[in-house]
């Protein structure tokens, strides 16, 4: 997915730490959300998965071993990249600092007291706080530089709608507002709005209760 101007732009996220179901369906609701953003949608890095993680020949896995992410169809809706090919395109890991002048494109170059970190779980990583592969590493270089919309999947529901979006204002259309209602039910509607569109990177915390 690219912007206007042609400046990829990309969708990350963090994967369900609950059984395969929920692993499964928070990848969908990924690849969904991409494609309704016209983003470019970063795989986490392989990890233990519940029940998999016994497996001691092979303890970490990533989505690519049980999904087929690479058919040309799927690609053209939504091109998909791993996380270490995202660091390697876009994490400017050999750039020694920001400054004024090329800051719009570095906006999401790696931070350098980040850059040992995530070259250390780019490709893997483990959920244990004190491993040295620790996927934290990773996800709070994505909250730091991309923008981490609020949203619990059980309290809210994501709409994407063209009018509340160019206007930046609520839909006047009754009949729309009464269906996104029913839509939601009891969750509250969040809007896919300007900030969300103009930013680079979006960061989903799918794995915390937020």
């Amino acid at each position: 997915g690219t912007s206007g101007g042609g400046r990829t732009k990309y969708v990350t996220f963090e994967p369900d730490r609950g059984g395969w179901n929920n692993i499964r369906m928070s990848m969908e609701n990924m690849i969904v959300l991409a494609a309704a953003m016209g983003r470019t949608l970063v795989l986490p890095p392989d990890q233990p998965l519940y029940l998999l993680k016994n497996d001691e020949a092979r303890r970490q896995r990533g989505f690519t071993d049980f999904f087929n992410l690479q058919t040309k169809e799927l690609q053209r809706h939504v091109p998909i990249i791993t996380a270490e090919e995202f660091i390697k395109k876009e994490g400017g890991l050999d750039v020694v600092t920001k400054t004024k002048s090329n800051a719009k494109d570095q906006q999401i170059h790696v931070p350098e007291h980040f850059k040992k970190g995530v070259k250390e779980v780019m490709a893997h990583c483990e959920h244990r706080l004190k491993s040295k592969i620790w996927c934290g590493k990773l996800y709070d270089y994505y909250k730091e530089v991309g923008y981490v919309p609020s949203v619990h999947g059980e309290k809210n529901c994501f709409i994407f709608d063209k009018y509340s979006l160019e206007n930046d204002k609520m839909i006047p259309d009754e009949s729309v507002v009464e269906n996104i209602k029913k839509f939601c039910g009891r969750r509250k509607a969040v809007y896919y709005d300007k900030q969300m569109q103009d930013t680079t990177l979006i960061h989903f915390r799918t794995s915390e209760n937020v």
